[in-house]
């Protein structure tokens, strides 16, 4: 549900209201209240632990989860009413806390000029280190016993414009100590700029870090005009692979219409030599026919056998 509500945000361009709603998934992730204090974030902490540890002005006072986490496990404040068990799983989720470094870098893909020029693709490298991870480690699942179903570690990286206008919002979640992502975006008109950018963790309250991004954009007209070699010229007269497939289509369909052509002109001659019989031709035809008939019954009757006449001929005698 709360990624659906950054989604409507980053769709609507409210970037204010999409930083609010990570930071209602992070007191969601640890069942607090916005006016809770950060450190109940702790296993076993109540009201009464939460007043020792913001009492007094030394170096073991703390406020902020942050500046529990930087205290020694020793000097912790708010321990001391808990047993063994207790004080373990304290000192344990404090070592399960991310403790981040964030870095970030400006830079284009042209190799030949580090500057930023109107309309170039800048890219805004954000480097994120674990720094409570040891090498070869990655991040595992969430402290968040009321949540429920496990979580696991991710970070959302947030950049606007000081208007509230937003240019990237994107979760991170790979678990590597260090992880490297990019913003890409087309710089804007000549000018100096300076831009927002959250890096905001899914999960917990109060770890969240803000950087400004400075950019300078240059005016393109200031750079050398570019030169097409000639054979690059060339090359545009040549086809593309697309006009040559389509070229080679045509001459197919032009192919096949000749030879449909061909057939038609074929089925049109052999259509000539047949054509309906005139009255007078078909009374012609059924005359011929029926002499034909005629003359086959008597021949018929010519070619009747000698034998069979004598035979009848004897015996109309031999009855006489």
């Amino acid at each position: 549900l709360t990624e659906a509500m950054i989604s409507i945000c980053q769709h609507q361009d409210w970037l204010k209201c999409a930083v609010n709603c990570i930071n209602f998934g992070q007191y969601m992730s640890q069942a607090m209240w916005i006016k809770d204090s950060e450190l109940l974030q702790l296993p076993h902490f109540t009201q009464t632990e939460v007043k020792h540890c913001e009492k007094g002005k030394g170096a073991t006072t703390a406020k902020t989860i942050k500046q529990y986490l930087e205290i020694p496990d020793e000097n912790k404040k708010g321990l001391a009413d808990m047993s063994a068990e207790q004080k373990a799983d304290v000192i344990k989720c404090c070592s399960l806390i991310p403790d981040i470094g964030v870095e970030t870098k400006v830079f284009t893909d042209d190799d030949e000029d580090a500057g930023v020029y109107e309309g170039d693709l800048v890219s805004v490298q954000v480097t994120i280190t674990r720094k409570h991870l040891q090498e070869g480690k990655k991040a595992g699942l969430v402290h968040s016993p009321f949540f429920p179903f496990p979580k696991n570690e991710a970070w959302w990286v947030i950049m606007g414009t000081k208007e509230g206008k937003i240019i990237s919002v994107e979760k991170v979640i790979d678990p590597s100590r260090v992880v490297e992502h990019k913003i890409k975006f087309l710089a804007p008109r000549q000018g100096n700029y300076e831009f927002d950018l959250w890096v905001k963790s899914n999960a917990y309250v109060g770890l969240d870090q803000k950087q400004t991004v400075k950019l300078t954009s240059l005016d393109p007209s200031t750079l050398p005009e570019f030169v097409v070699h000639p054979d690059d010229a060339e090359l545009d007269d040549e086809p593309t692979l697309f006009e040559e497939m389509l070229n080679a289509n045509v001459e197919e369909d032009s192919d096949s219409d000749d030879d449909d052509s061909d057939d038609d002109d074929d089925n049109n001659k052999k259509g000539d030599g047949i054509r309906e019989l005139s009255a007078a031709e078909r009374k012609k035809e059924q005359l011929l026919l029926a002499r034909k008939k005629a003359a086959a019954a008597a021949g018929d009757e010519d070619s009747d056998d000698d034998s069979d006449v004598e035979e009848v001929y004897t015996d109309d005698k031999k009855k006489l």
